[in-house]
């Protein structure tokens, strides 16, 4: 068995915790920045795109945040890539709120502290976020349409706000 092998089937087994598989998981996706010649830089890069998080990528890493905040300042090949990872990030979220609004998710069913069975949950908040996305035209709220040359109105609602009649005095109660 090869060395490649041994280390998969080691990550396979429970005995490896889930730090070090989503360590190995995220190694693996290094070759995504073949653009980035600094191993450091890829490994945070790819710890992004796996952990969607600056600081758990740091940590996954090994890499401060510092330093990728650094990169991002002076360097800008690595500005592109971590653009790159940003975008390949929210895919895995538009993803996850997929699965969840539309193919559903297995939810327990308990009773006295015991898992009795399960069903399935469809979320309408992540359809909802779908939709706004998908077609904001028409879903979502408070969109307003600028151009340059037009002027600019600005429309507060103070709803049912309960004011007092004009010239009379206001009690105010100086609490003492």
């Amino acid at each position: 068995m090869t060395r490649k092998k041994r280390e998969h089937e080691l990550m396979k087994k429970a005995e490896v915790p889930a730090k070090k598989r989503k360590a190995k998981k995220a190694l693996e996706k290094v070759r995504l920045f073949p653009g980035i010649k600094n191993p450091r830089q890829r490994a945070f890069l790819a710890a992004f795109v796996e952990t969607g998080g600056i600081a758990r990528a740091a940590k996954l890493s090994g890499v401060s945040w510092s330093a990728h905040y650094q990169w991002k300042r002076n360097d800008r090949n690595y500005l592109a890539q971590f653009d790159l990872a940003t975008e390949m990030t929210a895919d895995r979220a538009e993803d996850e709120l997929h699965r969840r609004a539309i193919d559903g998710y297995d939810k327990p069913v308990t009773y006295k502290g015991e898992i009795r069975g399960w069903y399935r949950d469809f979320s309408d908040t992540c359809l909802i976020f779908m939709l706004k996305g998908l077609r904001p035209e028409k879903y979502r709220e408070n969109m307003v349409q600028m151009t340059a040359n037009a002027p600019t109105a600005i429309v507060i609602n103070l709803g049912d706000v309960k004011r007092p009649p004009p010239n009379v005095p206001i009690d105010v109660d100086e609490g003492g």
